[in-house]
């Protein structure tokens, strides 16, 4: 969250906006943020980072917009020209460290040019043992290559 907020801030400053603009409460009370959700006057929206009950709780409380997550599909976008290393610890980290939570990786989108030498990295990842084999391991038809792949054209 920290982090995020840091680059909130960065973009701010560029653009010759207040810093103070974002912010980040970083108290876990619970009681704290339900007086925070009544502070309309002084926040503009509540975006909650953190698990569905933290979620639901402040849009419960909330009198002003919320920007909700709790129940997104998060993905992972490789673009062409991208660290694949780095691309490789983010989706490791996004699908083994804390595979429960609500931001944990449920999709890994590759750009075509990258596919080739990013796809065989992912053997070296490691998984969970409770993790399910690689779809090609499992005894499920598989689907023609079209049907797979509706998006193989856009660049």
């Amino acid at each position: 969250n920290l982090a995020l907020a840091g680059l909130l801030h960065e973009a701010l400053e560029s653009a010759g906006l207040p810093v103070d603009a974002v912010q980040v409460v970083e108290t876990t009370d619970r009681a704290a943020v339900s007086l925070l959700c009544k502070l309309d006057k002084y926040v503009d929206v509540m975006i909650p980072r953190g698990g569905e009950s933290l979620v639901r709780a402040v849009c419960e409380a909330a009198t002003m917009p919320v920007l909700k997550h709790y129940m997104g599909v998060c993905h992972l976008y490789v673009d062409e020209g991208a660290d694949l290393g780095m691309a490789l610890r983010l989706a490791h980290n996004g699908k083994v460290q804390r595979p429960g939570v609500c931001n944990a990786l449920e999709c890994l989108l590759i750009h075509q040019k990258e596919a080739e030498a990013f796809l065989p990295l992912l053997r070296y990842v490691p998984r969970l043992p409770a993790l399910p084999a690689p779809a090609q391991d499992l005894p499920f038809p598989r689907r023609p290559a079209a049907a797979r792949r509706p998006w193989a054209g856009i660049p």
